[in-house]
């Protein structure tokens, strides 16, 4: 189980490719088929931005000075970009099929990485931090979210502790995360990244959201001119 909020963040300059063509989350080509009764999604989401302003109310996610959903955004709040956002589920069997998987949602990504401000990747990848799954993320520029924020990755995403008929077992792992890549120009800052769903219920000790422990993380989107950010 995994969670991604992204609360985007500010510039007074910005250029967008307004392309639409491949970003509506209806097109059949916004799924893939990985085989071994695997699959991958991924849905385009508009961000407007909008312009600085040192003034700001706390308790407000859409402040002045970040990228808020294009639809809520006035006609004069700024330009668009758009972030694809990916979730899939690995084989959980065998390394090898897993890095197959993974290169190719990597290669299915890679055309679409013109035009936007980055890419959210999110799910369970069924692969601790030493397979092959996560050199290749690296290799395509994707970062672990968790391992930005925090120097390294979660010790365990999975047993989460439920009891349940029919549960899988097996020792405690890191195998749910969200990795982002960001295109030049931008910055995809990591705000917070942190576990939920890791502990049970008050009234039944044994029972929790999920077999696997989420993982919840905020990001800023920051725009650069060049190679000089304009935000901090």
């Amino acid at each position: 189980s995994n969670n991604s909020s992204s609360n985007n963040s500010s510039s007074n300059n910005s250029s967008s490719n307004n392309s639409s063509s491949n970003r509506s989350s209806s097109n059949p080509g916004d799924l893939l088929v990985l085989g071994d009764f695997r699959a991958a999604q991924r849905v385009c989401l508009q961000l407007r931005l909008s312009p600085n302003s040192s003034n700001s109310s706390s308790g407000n996610d859409n402040l002045p000075g970040t990228y808020a959903p294009a639809a809520a955004a006035t006609d004069d709040a700024g330009d668009v970009v758009y972030v694809w956002l990916v979730n899939t589920h690995l084989d959980h069997a065998a390394p090898t099929i897993r890095a197959r998987q993974m290169q190719a949602i990597c290669g299915w990504m890679e055309s679409l990485k013109q035009g936007c401000a980055g890419i959210i990747l999110t799910g369970d990848l069924n692969a601790p931090p030493e397979e092959q799954v996560h050199a290749t993320l690296a290799e395509h520029g994707f970062m672990s979210t968790h391992k930005l924020a925090h120097g390294t990755n979660p010790t365990r995403t999975w047993p989460s502790g439920i009891q349940a008929p029919l549960m899988d077992h097996g020792s405690p792992k890191c195998i749910d995360y969200i990795y982002a890549w960001q295109a030049p120009g931008y910055q995809l800052q990591v705000t917070t990244a942190q576990l939920c769903g890791d502990g049970p219920d008050d009234g039944d000790k044994t029972l929790y959201p999920s077999d696997h422990i989420g993982i919840k993380v905020r990001l800023r989107v920051n725009c650069s001119s060049g190679s000089a950010d304009k935000n901090q």
